[in-house]
């Protein structure tokens, strides 16, 4: 019998670690291709993210995420590392929910969360500039983390998980699947 091989998905707000996961299942399952959806809407930006956004919206960003969508909606064997709100647009949903997808909602202790975007090296837009960014983290997460679940085949809690113990969940889960 033939193996169906599914996409891999990760999703999730923003410090949750899923790029780290990503290149640690890549590590794992060189096979696949990795795929960050950001990485793809800077080349379409032709800038970075931050600096897109001393020009445009959010609504503009989503409208490029969802062209990337578009683009890769037929590949094959990926890991795909999602931005965390990529579970805002409708067609976005919609492509995670394709049955050829394994949707992971990684997520972790709000804490924690914070505590990265505060101390990240990585300069993130902010979603609610007039908020501290706990404020901003707990407001989002409170009306995301529904839309996460709703697009997720498993949440890993992976609070206490370092990125290749959850890497490797990930793979177990997955072949557990494929003999399914």
């Amino acid at each position: 019998m033939k193996q169906k091989h599914y996409n891999i998905i990760l999703v999730g707000y923003r410090g949750m670690g899923k790029s780290t996961i990503c290149r640690k299942l890549h590590q794992i399952m060189p096979y696949y291709k990795l795929i960050s959806t950001d990485d793809l809407v800077e080349q379409k930006m032709d800038c970075p993210i931050i600096e897109y956004f001393q020009k445009n919206t959010w609504r503009e960003f989503r409208l490029l995420e969802k062209k990337v969508f578009e683009e890769i909606a037929n590949e094959k064997k990926i890991i795909l590392d999602c931005g965390g709100g990529v579970v805002e647009t409708e067609e976005n949903k919609k492509f995670l929910k394709q049955k050829n997808n394994l949707v992971f909602w990684i997520d972790t202790n709000i804490n924690m969360v914070i505590d990265r975007i505060t101390n990240s090296k990585v300069t993130r837009p902010r979603l609610m500039p007039d908020k501290t960014i706990a404020e901003e983290t707990h407001h989002i997460l409170e009306k995301r983390n529904i839309l996460y679940q709703e697009c997720s085949t498993m949440r890993i809690d992976a609070t206490n998980l370092h990125p290749v113990d959850t890497a490797k969940k990930i793979v177990e889960y997955y072949e557990n699947f494929q003999r399914m």
